[in-house]
């Protein structure tokens, strides 16, 4: 009976030199799958780096957009109190034009739909509105006497 090279390498304490060769092997393929895998990975984060609105006429050149208009600070309070998802957004304001002081406040608390429980209360930075949003239904109660004081905007679905 005729014993391979490898088998005595093997009861020896060595490897086969096949074994070598699936070892080197092992660790060729393993380094090209881990970097084919960072090469996919690169790719895809900076593929996925693009404006979902580019330019669609294939032309590569870049297409200007126009500036956003500026918002104004009732804009911004606006579309927090829109965030909060309220059924209803009134904004109010001073027959006079000036700011709400504290007397303002307490009138429009003292007449809302439950009180101070009115869900958000938010002031400009100039002090001359406020938006209101809340899911309590206001009177026409309600309305006519903050009427007397305030102008109302009713913002509610807009």
């Amino acid at each position: 009976m005729m014993v391979s090279d490898d088998f005595r390498r093997l009861s020896a304490g060595g490897t086969p030199s096949s074994a070598i060769l699936e070892d080197g092997m092992r660790r060729k393929l393993f380094r090209l799958g881990a970097a084919f895998f960072a090469l996919l990975l690169i790719a895809g984060l900076l593929g996925g780096c693009r404006k979902s609105g580019s330019d669609s006429s294939g032309s590569g050149s870049p297409q200007q957009k126009a500036a956003p208009s500026p918002v104004t600070d009732l804009e911004r309070q606006l579309q927090y109190v829109r965030d909060g998802q309220f059924t209803h957004i009134y904004v109010f304001s001073r027959k006079d034009g000036g700011a709400f002081d504290k007397d303002d406040v307490a009138y429009l608390t003292a007449n809302s739909p439950v009180g101070e429980k009115t869900n958000m209360r938010v002031k400009t930075e100039d002090g001359r509105r406020v938006v209101v949003g809340t899911n309590f239904e206001y009177t026409q109660e309600n309305f006519d006497t903050l009427a007397k004081r305030f102008n109302i905007e009713d913002y509610t679905g807009k």
